[in-house]
């Protein structure tokens, strides 16, 4: 089995129907997996997103992580360690905000 890249991108998910965030707005969270090219990694954050009760809405700065991605953001760097040791994708905290302030 190759190795693989690390990659991270911002990915837009939202529960699934039937699921238990059926009715909450769609999310934004970090997602790091190692993979042979981005659109693998699109397809391994959709399954565990999936795996989760969410539908991978959109995949936007898609990009291999870099040593200086690694040492300047913690949280991508908690996701990194984790996904190296479990080789399962991994995602951040789910953000969310009410659009009402902008009206």
């Amino acid at each position: 089995m190759k190795r693989g890249l690390i990659w991270t991108a911002l990915l837009e998910a939202k529960g699934q129907p039937d699921g238990d965030y059926a009715e909450t707005e769609s999310a934004y969270v970090r997602g790091v997996v190692i993979a042979q090219s981005s659109d693998d990694a699109a397809d391994l954050w959709k399954r565990g997103l999936d795996s989760m009760g969410f539908d991978l809405l959109s995949v936007d700065e898609s990009r291999m992580i870099t040593e200086e991605d690694q040492s300047h953001h913690e949280e991508l760097h908690r996701l990194l360690v984790k996904a190296k040791r479990t080789r399962l994708p991994e995602f951040g905290a789910f953000n969310t905000w009410d659009n009402e302030d902008e009206e």
